[in-house]
């Protein structure tokens, strides 16, 4: 059969880049076969952020992976009855989804809290009466207040209503359960401080309107954007179609009205689940469009230098195993790689056709593949070892994002290299264009190629111009330009968003966790101890309310001095069974229950779910060596105070997250900034060994410099301050801007300049269209990192075309 397309090289060539590219894909299905991880997705905000190198890394990202699945959820109405129907059929439409088995989206739902329900949980703190006493009352009996506990109790047993009911009098005459069930119902630990237990369900008021509360928690595939079954999508989907049906039109869904327009019911969303989902799939809508406009704009380019589909079409076919093996050794390392990785990966098709550009421009100027080869090798390799020096700079970040793109990146050059000299030599080609005849292995005709900048004075001028422009911004806008991260900007919040949570912030009045305490101790009991110490030290400092896992289970210890306090109680049960009407006898049953009950204890991890869901944000458990609590304020702190509080106890840690990640980002910066000018010294030091020719490495050393003073002054014009997102463009700029020096120095003295030329062109860009593209992305660092990438790049060209004239 006649071979269409595929006139494949010489088997040798084939299999190595067979070998390579199927090689990797085969190794990243065995791995899955032998039991490793499968390939991932990552979507979770929290993958843009550095791991922190102190003491309580491991807790603090238990911690942040804990808040990142729970979700809350306001069914919003002028009328409390129409909120509550909207609630209850949107719980109803999700509670078929929640459960343990890994499938489903849900993990935990919680919207009832029924008869049923509330027997259970007093149930359990009638087990644990004496010990898990309600600060208040464990006060009054310290104090020696035991009976007027009990006069609160015989008030509240006559009153009209009780929320554990009187069935246990007999063994709990003085209603202990019964107040820490209201303890418990009253604190924001489990419905937040603007909401409240009505008609067996928590709602509030805000602003004239009712809010009913659903609370949630994903499980790991409804944390997935892979999953079918995303647990945002289908909480959007049932709120969707709640809202239209109550509405009785189309288009006011949630995602559309965000409580505004006719339907009676909205709902307000809430929690870290949603972010990531507007994030995620942005960056998949980003993906999308970036990579269809690149690859459109690309194709179009081809067709029109070459006029011929095939060549268009080879470039694009590399480009695509590029990306394929890139890909495939991402996730074979790293088994689950961040959706950003994409976005930065998608800069790839760009990098990765140069070296397809300049073959394809050598054979359209009639040469063949040996000469090509000759003429390709030293520049096509240079620029791959500039290129590979400085992804591999990246596998020093913290940013996993980064490390992954750095793999993902030096894969697909390395996918693109071994293109161009084993599997392109054997592609179809059109024929030499007119005024380009000659022997394959001969360059046409030899013709002084036409002055790139039409002048003399230009080709001499314009670098210096740039530099000295560039050199006067970056001198007036000095102080901009100094190193400064701020976390908080790298992320923005959609509109939508930033209304739900103001909505919900006013009507919960539950912490942010932007600021918080985080306790260590070698064991839990000792870490509750250390809570209840810094939570007292808290307290005198200026006070405030604090959500914290022992102002509900204390510790041990606590619970030990609960229990004696509670012995003041006795001597009062005949009294207080004859004013409940009870026997008396009941008192001497009191005493021998009382001493039975001694040396049980509550513990964290054996609370029933709906208490245990609550502090689930605050009680970490064991992380590494160590046992760790999370202290939450309710409201602002002064950081200050609190800061130097923390700094009294080792064993404590105030984390303002934003403040803290944004240090670490300029210490991390700084380190950058050391490696890219180690980078540079290496970059000098190989152009001196290799060239061994003053001249030529004169041309190329001030290369680098250029590119990054345009880089600087295009930041102090925009007024933004240098980054390590900046950073990590300029050190791309190190790597890739030499590339277009290296193509043209190495092919100064050849016949056929202008084909080199005109691939430079070509080759720059392309490059300039994948990461120009990214200047219109919504994310920062991407925009950060093509706002350093793109100027530099573009002073490289010029200043490679000038001096090479």
């Amino acid at each position: 059969m006649k071979r269409l397309i595929l006139p494949f090289p010489k088997v040798r060539p084939l299999a190595l880049w067979l070998f390579l590219h199927g090689g990797t894909l085969i190794a990243l299905g065995l791995s899955v076969i032998l039991g490793l991880p499968p390939p991932a997705l990552d979507t979770d905000l929290l993958g843009l952020l550095p791991q922190s190198a102190k003491h309580y890394a491991e807790a603090d990202r238990r911690l942040g992976r804990r808040s990142s699945r729970n979700f809350i959820i306001l069914a919003e109405s002028a009328d409390f009855y129409r909120a509550r129907e909207g609630a209850e059929e949107l719980y109803r439409a999700l509670e078929k989804q929640t459960g343990p088995a890994p499938d489903l989206p849900f993990r935990e739902l919680t919207f009832f809290f029924d008869e049923h329900t509330l027997a259970g949980f007093s149930g359990y703190l009638h087990q644990y009466r004496y010990v898990l006493l309600d600060p208040p009352g464990a006060a009054l009996l310290k104090n020696g207040g035991g009976r007027e506990l009990a006069a609160e109790a015989l008030a509240q047993a006559y009153g009209a209503f009780t929320f554990g009911g009187l069935d246990t009098l007999d063994s709990d005459p003085f209603l202990l359960a019964e107040r820490e069930l209201r303890y418990f119902l009253g604190s924001p630990l489990l419905s937040g401080a603007g909401v409240s237990l009505r008609e067996g369900i928590l709602s509030g008021e805000y602003n004239g309107k009712h809010y009913v509360l659903l609370r949630g928690m994903l499980s790991d595939a409804g944390a997935s954007m892979n999953s079918s079954r995303n647990g945002i999508g289908e909480i959007y989907r049932a709120c969707e179609h709640i809202t239209k049906e109550n509405a009785g039109a189309a288009g006011t869904g949630p995602a559309e009205t965000a409580g505004a327009g006719p339907a009676e019911i909205q709902f307000i969303f809430s929690g870290f689940p949603f972010h990531s989902y507007e994030s995620s799939s942005g960056a998949q809508r980003e993906i999308s469009l970036i990579s269809f406009i690149t690859v459109a704009v690309l194709i179009l380019l081809f067709l029109r230098v070459f006029r011929s589909p095939l060549p268009a079409l080879w470039i694009i076919l590399a480009a695509l195993s590029s990306i394929v093996l890139g890909l495939a050794a991402a996730f074979l390392v790293f088994r689950t790689i961040h959706i950003l990785t994409l976005v930065f990966g998608v800069s790839l098709i760009g990098l990765s056709v140069d070296y397809s550009i300049h073959y394809f421009i050598h054979r359209q100027w009639g040469l063949g593949g040996t000469e090509i080869r000759r003429r390709l090798l030293p520049g096509i390799s240079l620029s791959f070892v500039s290129s590979l020096v400085c992804f591999l700079i990246f596998l020093f970040a913290p940013f996993s994002i980064l490390r992954q793109f750095a793999l993902f990146s030096a894969a697909g050059l390395l996918s693109s290299f071994v293109s161009v000299f084993f599997l392109f030599p054997g592609s179809p080609v059109p024929s030499p264009g007119a005024g380009r005849p000659g022997n394959p292995e001969k360059p046409g005709p030899k013709k002084p190629p036409p002055a790139f900048w039409g002048s003399r004075f230009l080709k001499k001028a314009l670098p210096g111009a740039l530099a000295l422009v560039s050199l006067g911004i970056a001198a007036f806008k000095w102080q901009t330009l100094g190193v400064q991260n701020n976390v908080g900007n790298l992320y923005s919040v959609p509109a939508r968003l930033l209304d739900w949570e103001r909505t919900a912030g006013s009507v919960l009045n539950y912490p942010s966790g932007e600021a918080y305490f985080l306790i260590a101790g070698t064991n839990a009991q000792e870490a509750l101890e250390r809570e209840e110490v810094f939570l007292s030290r808290l307290q005198e400092a200026g006070g405030g309310t604090f959500l914290a896992t022992s102002s509900f289970i204390p510790s041990i210890k606590t619970q030990e001095e609960n229990y004696r306090a509670a012995a003041e109680l006795l001597p009062l049960g005949s009294e207080q069974f004859r004013a409940l009407g009870l026997p008396e006898e009941n008192a001497g049953n009191l005493e021998e229950e009382y001493r039975t009950l001694k040396g049980r204890y509550a513990l964290p991890w054996t609370a029933p779910a709906y208490l245990s869901q609550g502090f689930s944000n605050l009680f970490i458990g064991k992380a590494g060596e160590n046992w760790y609590s999370a202290i939450m304020p309710l409201g602002r702190v002064n950081q200050a105070v609190s800061s130097a509080l923390a700094e009294e106890y080792e064993w404590a840690a105030f984390v303002t997250k934003t403040k803290d990640i944004s240090a670490e980002l300029d210490a991390l910066t700084v380190t950058m900034l050391k490696l890219l000018a180690a980078a540079y010294g290496i970059f000098v030091l190989g152009i001196c060994i290799y060239y061994r020719n003053a001249a030529k490495a004169l041309r190329i050393i001030p290369a680098p410099l250029l590119l990054a003073l345009v880089s600087l002054g295009v930041h102090g014009f925009f007024d933004i301050p240098l980054s390590f997102f900046s950073v990590a463009g300029f050190i791309l700029d190190l790597g890739l801007g030499l590339d277009y020096m290296f193509y043209l120095t190495e092919n100064k003295d050849e016949s056929g300049t202008s084909a080199v030329k005109q691939g430079v062109v070509l080759s720059y860009v392309s490059t300039a269209v994948s990461f120009g593209a990214f200047l219109f992305s919504s994310f920062m660092p991407v925009k950060l990192l093509a706002l350093a990438v793109f100027p530099g790049l573009s002073a490289a060209f010029i200043y490679a075309m000038a001096v090479n004239e």
